[in-house]
């Protein structure tokens, strides 16, 4: 299944204007199963979901690619009240983002984690803006945007600008042992700054292991 937003006239990629057309919100929900392995989303806004959970897209499925997407906004500056990806076990070889940071994806606003897998689960994440405008120069929403990771996972080159609900459990960075354990590489992302490395956006971003 490849959900293509991007084809969409006026959707925007890689730029600081990057911009999805297509919205999906209120009590939809995407569901990706076992049997859809190879599935992709492109240029697609997700502000926020009313549905149990709270999660906006549910994946169990192998080689999954995300890329030039919203979660908690529609514009990349405002934020929803909810909007996140979830990542349940016997999902593998999962890519959010990809080596071109142009396709990065903006998470705001969540509410809540903004990304979270479970322990049998494993992937890359990388060149991604965690609460930050689509430019990645200025924090954006007002709620935390963090991620919280079982499984197997290499974490890389993105900006977690800020987490205003900073404590141990809700860190920017959470990488938990479910039980069967968690593992992967953690290697030049930015936290508590944006993408210039110029500015300071005070306390509240940090790695937790």
């Amino acid at each position: 299944t490849y959900i293509n937003g991007s084809s969409q006239p006026g959707t925007v990629c890689g730029t600081a204007s990057m911009q999805p057309q297509i919205i999906i919100k209120g009590y939809s929900r995407l569901d990706f199963g076992a049997t859809s392995d190879n599935s992709a989303i492109r240029g697609v806004a997700f502000p926020n979901s009313m549905v149990v959970g709270h999660n906006s897209v549910y994946l169990s499925s192998d080689n999954f690619t995300l890329t030039c997407s919203f979660f908690g906004t529609s514009d990349g500056a405002t934020s929803g009240d909810r909007g996140n990806f979830r990542i349940l076990d016997g999902a593998h070889n999962v890519s959010i983002g990809t080596t071109d940071e142009a396709d990065r994806n903006i998470f705001i606003g969540a509410n809540r984690v903004a990304l979270e897998s479970a322990a049998d689960s494993s992937g890359v994440i990388q060149n991604n803006y965690f609460g930050t405008n689509p430019a990645g120069t200025e924090i954006a929403g007002s709620y935390p945007s963090y991620i919280a990771l079982g499984g197997s996972w290499d974490i890389t080159a993105n900006i977690f600008a800020y987490n205003p609900n900073f404590t141990d459990s809700t860190s920017s960075i959470n990488i938990y042992n479910y039980g069967n354990g968690s593992s992967g590489k953690i290697t030049k992302n930015y936290v508590g700054t944006d993408k210039t490395r110029t500015k300071d956006f005070g306390s509240g971003a940090d790695y937790a292991y």
